[in-house]
């Protein structure tokens, strides 16, 4: 089993259960959609606000330790 995985590839993994983790933390763990569309509309928007909250936490870091 072990040689199967591609060593490159499944440390990838932890990243993104971090990913998930933090996301469910911050905007909950349960979609308010019932309908399989808008709730793969509910989670890209989901995705898209933690990208920009990220975003923006590194550039008020950057802001500051300069």
């Amino acid at each position: 089993m072990k040689r199967g995985y591609s060593k490159l590839l499944y440390n990838q993994r932890n990243k993104d259960e971090t990913i998930m983790s933090v996301m469910k933390r911050l905007f909950g763990e349960h979609l308010m959609s019932r309908l399989i569309r808008t709730q793969n509309r509910e989670l890209s928007f989901r995705c898209i606000t933690y990208n920009m909250h990220r975003l923006t936490n590194l550039i008020i870091l950057m802001m500051f330790s300069t």
